[in-house]
């Protein structure tokens, strides 16, 4: 809505028009929504072509932006393999997140339903996503219980 500030107003309804047009042409059924859907998918894939074509020819004419923080320098403290694992730590978060941001995935898994070849399933679809999800949320709930604990705990010898 940053494009277009008049219609800020209007967001909600925007939106709940969007994925009414979006159920209504999923009603029709696979083969016929992906052929709708088709046209925007097409046109996302190029528009991220274009974009990281602009990106490269700026940088190869040293015009691209360069960060405050591009300056800073990673050292590791306990030897060469932390500051190796950092940077790959932090590739991997910006790979899922760009993947996450621009909805590359979902992408990748309609391809053969637009296709219309048929897929045998030896599985339910969200067994793999399961795999991902739950262990990422036990983690995030042990640690966020640990962290109320320890609180909880500097609060009482604070008070007490």
């Amino acid at each position: 809505m940053s494009v277009y500030p008049g219609l800020r107003d209007h967001r909600v309804g925007i939106a709940l028009g969007v994925i009414t047009f979006m159920a209504l042409a999923n009603l029709r059924g696979i083969k016929e929504s992906g052929a709708l859907f088709a046209v925007p998918t097409y046109l996302f894939v190029v528009s991220i072509v274009a974009l990281l074509v602009w990106g490269l020819a700026r940088a190869a004419t040293g015009d691209a932006p360069v960060a405050e923080s591009a300056e800073y320098e990673i050292t590791a403290e306990l030897g060469e393999v932390t500051g190796l694992a950092l940077v790959l730590l932090a590739l991997r978060a910006a790979a899922v997140g760009g993947v996450a941001l621009t909805g590359l995935g979902t992408i990748v898994e309609a391809a053969p339903a637009v296709r219309g070849r048929p897929r045998v399933r030896r599985r339910p679809r969200f067994a793999g996503s399961r795999r991902l999800i739950q262990p990422r949320a036990a983690t995030t709930t042990i640690a966020l219980r640990y962290r109320r604990r320890s609180r909880s705990r500097r609060a009482g010898r604070r008070g007490g």
